[in-house]
């Protein structure tokens, strides 16, 4: 579950025989997790998702460059 100050996103993270992880946000389809990385007892990697939160809207994405993505740093709880 990702938890934003809007609304909870549901997340799913499944992990291949092969070691890639694959990763599914809400009704987004599944994509792989890139770097996954188990290091001081936290699991870590980056994903391409959208949270559709209020903040993000102000400033259409079709407006912005390159040096003006947005990069958003989110922690969420896994559980079983």
């Amino acid at each position: 579950m990702v938890s934003t100050y809007e609304f909870d996103i549901a997340m799913t993270l499944r992990v291949q025989p092969s070691g890639g992880v694959e990763v599914k946000l809400g009704t987004q389809l599944n994509t792989l997790l890139s770097n996954p990385r188990f290091s001081d007892g936290f699991f870590s990697g980056v994903m391409n998702g959208s949270i559709d939160i209020k903040d993000f809207a102000r400033r259409p994405c079709s407006e912005m460059d390159e040096k003006d993505a947005l990069v958003l740093t989110q922690w969420c709880e896994l559980s079983k």
